[in-house]
């Protein structure tokens, strides 16, 4: 796992969260999200090899990985490098003016009836939270435990579970359990 800060990377990425993701790291439960790595990892010669990611990224069949491993993984993940802060993008709506948050509501009963936007389409302005990148690995799912599942604020593997096969990150191309993901550990941080 790399942990020190990459001096010079640009900082200022987004990435899109679902709405309990952000519930979560408002609460302070949640202190991580994962996503998918994209293409999946092929088998070769007892390797997982990633295509896009060049021949030194590959990871022993038996799923064990190695330091060395996860520093190669971490300085080549296309979604973001430790020490940059990325501004989240969540379920908004604007009402008379303002910019409403659907992660401010708890229950159904409590959202108001509004045009709720994308995620996605939230501009970076309206931005609230964000989270600066402390750490980045690689993991297969089934070797996550329980201080991960802890970590993207879940009681128990069971739970975790049921939420990533429900999950908007993998709504629309269902990988298998075994999937490898990219694991980001985040500490929320202000912005001026």
């Amino acid at each position: 796992m790399t942990e020190k800060p990459l001096p010079g990377r640009p900082t200022g990425r987004s990435v899109v969260l679902h709405t309990d993701e952000v519930q979560g790291f408002l609460s302070g439960a949640r202190h991580a999200f994962c996503d998918p790595m994209k293409p999946p990892p092929l088998l070769s010669n007892g390797f997982w090899r990633w295509p896009d990611y060049g021949h030194a990224l590959a990871m022993a069949e038996d799923g064990i990985e190695s330091d060395d491993f996860q520093r190669r993984a971490a300085n080549r993940c296309p979604i973001t490098q430790v020490g940059e802060t990325l501004w989240v993008r969540e379920r908004h709506a604007k009402q008379g003016g303002a910019v409403l948050f659907k992660a401010d509501y708890r229950t159904l009963g409590e959202v108001p009836l509004v045009d709720w936007k994308a995620a996605g389409t939230l501009p970076r302005k309206n931005a609230r939270l964000f989270l600066s990148v402390t750490s980045i690995s690689c993991r297969r799912l089934t070797a996550l435990g329980a201080a991960d599942v802890r970590s993207f604020g879940f009681e128990t593997r069971a739970a975790f579970d049921k939420w990533w096969l429900t999950s908007p990150r993998t709504r629309l191309f269902r990988p298998p359990v075994d999937w490898c993901v990219w694991v980001f550990m985040c500490v929320p941080v202000k912005q001026n």
